[in-house]
C-alpha cells in the first residue's frame, strides 16, 4: 500500500501541467499528445494544414508522403523565438500577468533526391529531419487571500499513519517541520494542525510554476514519387522528451495573524522528466487532377519510456505556544532524491487533407485530424518488477484516464498566395478539447511570407495560440477549493533559410 502512495504522489508533483481538477494523472499525458503544427515557416505560415501538398519539412511530421515531391535535394534550418504570456487569478481574484521569451531550434532537416527515369518509379528521396513538436517554457504566477491551507490535504493524508509510515514528500515533509503533529508528544497515528479549528479564514498564499523543455521528434523517412500521381511515404519517429519543472508555493499570515501560533510556510517541487519514444508513420498523397490532391496519413501510437526525478521541501515558521514572545520557530522538511520509471503509450492518430493548387496563383488546403484522448495509457509494472501494488495503481490511473478524456477532431485550414518570387501565408487551426466536457478549444492563427529563389528561399511566420487552463495547487478534504485559472497565449516568430542542391 505504500508503494501505491508513493506513485500517486509522484504522479501529483508531475502533473501540473494543466487542470488537476479533471485528472491529475490524466493531465501529464497531454505533454506528450497535444501536439501544435511546428517545423519550417511555411508550414506553421499556413497553420500545419500540409498533408495533402507536402515538398516541405515541417509537412513531414504530419505526412512523409511529403517527401515523395520533393524534385532535388534541399537542406533547411528553422529557428525560433516563443513568447509565453500568462494570466492567473486565483477564485477570481485580481489577475496576475507573466511573460517570458525563449530562443530555439524549430526544424532542421536534410533530403537527398533520388530521381529515375523508370515509366513509373519517377524518385526515390530520403529525409532525416528534427522538429520540436511540444514547447514547455512558460511561467504562471498567482495570489490572493482565500481559506483553507495546504497543511490540511498532509495532515489528512497522514491520519491512520504513524511517523515513519508517512509519505516522504509530502504528509512527512509537514510531520518534519512541525506543521502536523501529535497531541502531548504522544507516538500515534492521529495527527492535528495549527489550522484544526481556523481553516476557514483566509489566509495569503502564492505560487510561481516555471516549466522548462520540449519534445523534439526525429525522423527518418522514405518517400516514393509513381508516376507524378501517386507519393508514398513512410517514417520511423523518435521523440525525444525533456521536460522540467519548479513549484514555489506559500502561505503568509504574519501580517494578518488570524491563525494563532502559524506565520508562514514554503512548499517547494521540482521534477525532472526525460525520455525517448518510438513509433512510425505512413500516408499518401493523390493527385485526383492538377489542381486537386488528396493526402490521409496514419500515425501509429508512441510508445514512450520515460523516467521522472523529483525532490520536495516545506519550510514551516511557528510560534512556541508556551512562549508566544519567544522567536519564530523554523521548521523544516527535506524529501529524498526521488526517481520512477515508467512507460506511456499514445493513441493512433489519423490525418486527411484536401488541397486546391493553382500554379500561378497558390494553394488552399484543409486538414482534418482525428485522435482518441481516451486510448492513452500508462505502464507502472513493465520497469518495477511486476509488483500488484502497481497493477493496482495502472488500473486505477487508466480507468480514470478512459473516463475523463475523449476523442477530439483538430481541423486546420491554410491558403499560400503567389506574387512572383514571393509568397504570402494565412493560417487558422481548431483544436479540439480532449476532456470529456465542455472545456473550449484551442484556437490557432497563423501568417507568414517567403521569398524563393532557384536555389535559396527565406521564409518568416508567426503563430499565436490562445488557451484557458484551470489547476489546483492540492487537494483538500474541506469545502475550501482553490483554482486557478490561467489565459495562456503564446506567440511564435519563426525563421526558415533553405538551400536545394
Amino acid at each position: 500500500m505504500k508503494t501505491k502512495k508513493i506513485i500517486l504522489c509522484i504522479l501529483c508533483i508531475s502533473a501540473s501541467y494543466m487542470s488537476m481538477l479533471h485528472a491529475q494523472t490524466a493531465v501529464e499525458t497531454l505533454r506528450y499528445s497535444e501536439l501544435l503544427p511546428s517545423g519550417t515557416a511555411r508550414s506553421v505560415g499556413v497553420a500545419g494544414a500540409m498533408s495533402s501538398l507536402g515538398g516541405d519539412m515541417g509537412s513531414l511530421s504530419v505526412n512523409p508522403a511529403g517527401l515523395g515531391v520533393y524534385r532535388k535535394s534541399e537542406f533547411n534550418l528553422t529557428p525560433a523565438v516563443q513568447v509565453t504570456s500568462v494570466g492567473s487569478s486565483l477564485n477570481g481574484a485580481a489577475t496576475m500577468d507573466e511573460s517570458n521569451a525563449t530562443f530555439g531550434i524549430e526544424n532542421i532537416g536534410l533530403v537527398f533526391y533520388k530521381g529515375y527515369n523508370n515509366s513509373k518509379l519517377k524518385a526515390f528521396n530520403f529525409g532525416a529531419t528534427i522538429n520540436r513538436v511540444a514547447n514547455f517554457n512558460r511561467q504562471t504566477v498567482y495570489s490572493g487571500q482565500t481559506a483553507g491551507s495546504v497543511i490540511n490535504a498532509f495532515q489528512a493524508s497522514a491520519q491512520g499513519f504513524i511517523n515513519e509510515e508517512l509519505e516522504g514528500f509530502t504528509s512527512g515533509l509537514a510531520a518534519d517541520a512541525g506543521a502536523i503533529f501529535n497531541l502531548d508528544g504522544a507516538y500515534t497515528d492521529e495527527w492535528f494542525s495549527d489550522f484544526d479549528t481556523f481553516e476557514d479564514l483566509g489566509i495569503e498564499r502564492s505560487e510561481t510554476i516555471t516549466t522548462t523543455g520540449g519534445v523534439s521528434d526525429l525522423a527518418l523517412s522514405l518517400g516514393f514519387n509513381i508516376s507524378h500521381k501517386l507519393y508514398l511515404g513512410f517514417s520511423g519517429n523518435f521523440p525525444i522528451v525533456r521536460f522540467e519543472e519548479t513549484r514555489s508555493y506559500v502561505e503568509d499570515d504574519s501580517t494578518d495573524d488570524v491563525i494563532p501560533f502559524f506565520r508562514n510556510l514554503s512548499y517547494n517541487q521540482s521534477i525532472t522528466t526525460t525520455g525517448i519514444g518510438l513509433g512510425f508513420k505512413a500516408g499518401f498523397i493523390y493527385r485526383i487532377t492538377n489542381e486537386i490532391r488528396l493526402g490521409g496519413s496514419v500515425h501509429s501510437p508512441i510508445r514512450y519510456t520515460l523516467s521522472d526525478n523529483f525532490t520536495a521541501d516545506l519550510e514551516y515558521f511557528f510560534i512556541d505556544e508556551n512562549d508566544p514572545s519567544s522567536p519564530l520557530i523554523d521548521g523544516q522538511g527535506l524529501s529524498p532524491d526521488g526517481s520512477f520509471g515508467y512507460r506511456l503509450r499514445t493513441p493512433w492518430r489519423f490525418n486527411g487533407g484536401l488541397s486546391v493548387v493553382l500554379k500561378k496563383f497558390g494553394f488552399i488546403s484543409l486538414d482534418v485530424e482525428s485522435f482518441n484522448y481516451s486510448d492513452l495509457e500508462y505502464d507502472f509494472v513493465t520497469n518495477n518488477n511486476n509488483s500488484e501494488d502497481n497493477r493496482i495503481i495502472q488500473a486505477e490511473v487508466n480507468s480514470d484516464i478512459r473516463r475523463q478524456f475523449s476523442n477530439a477532431l483538430n481541423i486546420k485550414i491554410g491558403a499560400e498566395y503567389l506574387i512572383k518570387k514571393f509568397r504570402l501565408r494565412a493560417g487558422y487551426g481548431l483544436f479540439g478539447n480532449p476532456f470529456n466536457d465542455s472545456s473550449s478549444p484551442r484556437n490557432v492563427i497563423s501568417f507568414g511570407a517567403g521569398v524563393r529563389g532557384d536555389k535559396a528561399y527565406l521564409d518568416l511566420a508567426y503563430r499565436a495560440t490562445v488557451a484557458t487552463e484551470n489547476y489546483s495547487p492540492y487537494v483538500s478534504p474541506n469545502q475550501f477549493e482553490q483554482l486557478v485559472s490561467s489565459d495562456i497565449n503564446t506567440n511564435n516568430i519563426i525563421l526558415t533559410f533553405g538551400y536545394r542542391f
